[in-house]
C-alpha cells in the first residue's frame, strides 16, 4: 500500500510479532532497525521504484519551502517522522519543520555532523544539493515560502 505502511501487506508481513514470533522472514534472521525502518520509509513516501539509473534534478536556486523544503521532507522523513510522539518529532507541516531549522538539529542531522543523529535513518545521505538547499533556506529565515 504505497504511502500508508500501516496498510501494507508487505510491512505487516515483515513487522508484525505475534507472542513473541516474527513472521518474515521465514527461516532467515530478523530484520535489523534499521532495515526495517527503510521499507518502512520507503512505503511512506510511495514505494516507488527509482531504478538504478536515477537522474538528479536538483537545484540549489530552489530553496523555498513549498518547492524544495516540503517536498524532500515528504520524500525523507516523514515516513518516520510523522507525528509529534515520532522519536524525533514530527517534521509533517511547516511549523515542525521551521522549530528543527531553528534549533539546528535539522541541518546538523541531515549533514550528518558529530553529535547529531545521522538521517535519514539506515539509509544514505542526502544529496549535497538537497543539503545545500535546505542551508540556503535555513539561512534566509526558514521561510514558509
Amino acid at each position: 500500500m504505497p504511502g500508508n505502511p500501516a496498510a501494507s501487506k508487505i510491512w505487516e508481513s515483515i513487522s508484525m510479532k505475534i507472542f513473541g514470533v516474527e513472521f518474515m522472514p521465514v527461516g532467515a534472521p530478523a530484520l535489523s532497525a534499521a532495515d526495517l525502518s527503510v521499507i518502512r520509509l520507503w512505503i511512506a513516501t510511495g514505494a516507488i521504484d527509482s531504478g538504478a539509473c536515477n537522474t538528479s534534478t536538483c537545484d540549489t536556486n530552489n530553496y523555498t519551502y513549498s518547492g524544495a523544503i516540503a517536498p524532500l521532507m515528504q520524500t525523507y522523513c516523514t515516513g518516520c517522522h510523522y507525528s509529534a510522539s515520532s522519536a524525533g518529532g514530527s517534521l509533517i507541516d511547516y511549523t515542525s519543520v521551521k522549530n528543527a531549522a531553528v534549533n539546528g538539529r535539522l541541518i546538523g542531522d541531515i549533514s550528518h555532523a558529530t553529535g547529531y543523529n545521522a538521517m535519514p535513518l539506515g539509509s544514505i545521505m542526502l544529496e549535497d544539493c538537497q543539503i545545500t538547499q535546505v542551508k540556503k533556506w535555513v539561512a534566509a529565515g526558514a521561510l514558509d515560502n
